[in-house]
């Protein structure tokens, strides 16, 4: 496996060490969940697990690689443009891949949009032994797809990189800059972690502080954490959120009542709770084409929720 691809592995990725400042996150809920704004709330937080789920419904390529350009699918969660996108992105990349026949210290390379392009700068100390220090960056170059213009950077690092006949683990830095399109667009760090055998593959992605700057809404902090897990021989997948994210007013906890379950990418199943400041809950429960959204006053402790709402379609 080459460098890039080793890099591309360990993109999008979380928990792993950082190596630029990352901002320092809310240690508790801020914002509180009431009977009239928690469809709102739960919208806000939606939004974020649905761009997580974009994002890693790409993280596996051929043969169970983790091909994390990815994570840019951040921006994707209502934008078919991104899935243009990244999807060149992953083919450039992995095409660039197999034609590396030996070690090259810096590389650059194109790749066509509808209009534009994307410059792709490669630097890798091996092209056959993934090296910690290795590194891609994506810069758009007026690249247009779908009509939606795509701008900003992201660089990948690969920091730590371990792997034999049969498993392969590392960690990783993604830094945005201004990365995305005029819906949504990414600045900050993603820690990663990720690990593969002949059976699974297991990713920890860490929001360190990440900005989102949505569309008509002021721009929001993540700093929450995504867990996701992949049986190889099944292709059943399975992701957990935890930590606190950002929502129009502040902060909410979240706990992962039960996985989401992914088909196609997308949930289908799965209970994150969301808890605010004032001991509301709402749970957010994944059917099969949208969000169920079920709130819990403070002090209510029991099983029936005080009201429902449906929630996003995805």
């Amino acid at each position: 496996m080459s460098v890039l691809s080793a890099t591309l592995l360990a993109c999008g990725g979380g928990g792993g060490d950082s190596g630029s400042a990352a901002a320092a996150g809310p240690s508790a809920a801020t914002a509180d969940i009431n009977s009239t704004g928690y469809a709102g709330t739960a919208d806000g937080a939606a939004r974020s697990t649905l761009a997580g789920f974009s994002s890693l419904a790409l993280f596996t390529g051929s043969g169970g690689v983790f091909t994390a350009v990815a994570s840019t699918r951040a921006l994707a969660f209502d934008a078919t443009v991104q899935r243009l996108a990244m999807g060149k992105l992953i083919e450039r990349s992995q095409t660039q891949a197999a034609d590396r026949v030996k070690a090259l210290a810096l590389t650059t390379t194109t790749q066509a949009c509808d209009s534009g392009s994307l410059l792709f700068s490669i630097n890798e100390a091996n092209a056959t032994a993934p090296t910690p220090g290795d590194s891609i960056t994506v810069t758009s170059q007026n690249c247009v797809v779908a009509a939606q213009t795509v701008s900003g950077s992201v660089k990948l690092t690969l920091s730590t990189y371990s792997a034999t006949a049969t498993t392969s683990s590392g960690t990783a830095d993604v830094v945005f800059t201004g990365f995305g399109i005029p819906a949504l667009s990414l600045t900050g760090n993603v820690g990663a972690q990720f690990a593969e055998d002949a059976s699974n593959l297991t990713v920890k992605l860490g929001y360190q502080g990440l900005t989102v700057a949505a569309a008509n809404a002021a721009p929001v902090q993540w700093f929450h954490t995504v867990d996701y897990s992949l049986d190889l021989a099944t292709g059943s997948a399975t992701v957990a959120f935890s930590g606190l994210v950002g929502v129009a007013d502040g902060y909410v906890r979240l706990d992962q009542f039960a996985p989401f379950t992914l088909s196609s990418g997308q949930p289908s199943g799965g209970t994150l709770q969301l808890t605010g400041a004032n001991g509301a809950r709402v749970r957010i429960i994944a059917g099969t084409t949208r969000f169920t959204y079920a709130f819990y006053a403070a002090g209510n402790s029991g099983t029936t929720a005080d009201a429902t709402a449906q929630g996003l379609v995805y």
